[in-house]
């Protein structure tokens, strides 16, 4: 999968190598990772080996002279990193030291650590600001660009126009996000949470400065199919379904 890559075929066609997957100490999502490993083995003869960044750090060795990582005496040709999006991830400073070793190495890196911090919110803040994208793109480049970007506010200065977001968002919370810099929806303001939470910071800036307001992007409405029940019999499963508008 990963290996079907020309600049990765050109640095490891030397010999076999294997691959890391970065994991969190508790992986639970495991379902939609282990199609790539086969995919890995059966394809490329790679093997995987599943590591959180502190085994990373307590088994890995890079060599000096040209960067090639081993961990358990075994090459690493790409790192798939499941796990080092959020600062639960890096609880002591030998999860630190390995992702410095990945990052300071050979393998090739998915995300690459430019594509990471792109994820960022403050970096899509900036996608916001006038000038800036034109600094990097072609005009034509930008207009593409810009049709996908929606309102994006830090509000970590309150100033007149961010003011004006604010109040637009209290009065209309259906069409506004409240995001931190975490990753994942668990960690974002909806609805009358939102409103609340901008409320509060009106009255306590700290309880919002490290917060961006972000227009929200409302999905067409779709006809979804609903199960209700179902039973089964010695010779079929037997479903009733109901056709439903949202």
């Amino acid at each position: 999968f990963f290996f079907n890559d020309t600049a990765t075929t050109e640095i490891y066609t030397r010999s076999i190598v294997g691959s890391v997957r970065c994991v969190q100490e508790t992986q639970r999502n495991v379902y939609d990772q282990k199609p790539l490993e086969f995919e890995n083995f059966i394809k490329y003869n790679t093997p995987s080996i599943r590591l959180t960044l502190k085994e990373v750090c307590e088994n890995g060795k890079v060599d000096p002279e040209n960067g090639v990582l081993k961990i358990f005496d075994k090459e690493i040709g790409l790192v798939y990193y499941r796990s080092g999006y959020s600062p639960n991830d890096y609880p002591s400073e030998k999860e630190w030291l390995g992702r410095e070793m990945l990052e300071c190495s050979l393998p090739i890196k998915c995300p690459s650590i430019d594509l990471h911090l792109t994820t960022f919110k403050k970096f899509q803040e900036c996608f916001g600001h006038k000038g800036f994208l034109e600094k990097y793109l072609s005009q034509e480049e930008v207009g593409k660009v810009k049709d996908m970007i929606c309102g994006f506010w830090s509000l970590r200065e309150i100033t007149p126009e961010i003011e004006k977001y604010i109040a637009n968002a209290i009065d209309n919370p259906a069409n506004f996000v409240l995001k931190s810099h975490r990753e994942g929806g668990g960690n974002n303001f909806y609805g009358e949470e939102l409103r609340k939470k901008l409320l509060e910071g009106l009255k306590n800036h700290s309880a919002i400065s490290n917060l961006f307001l972000m227009e929200k992007i409302n999905t067409p409405e779709a006809v979804s199919y609903t199960h209700l029940r179902a039973h089964e019999t010695s010779l079929h499963l037997v479903c009733r379904l109901l056709l439903e508008k949202k």
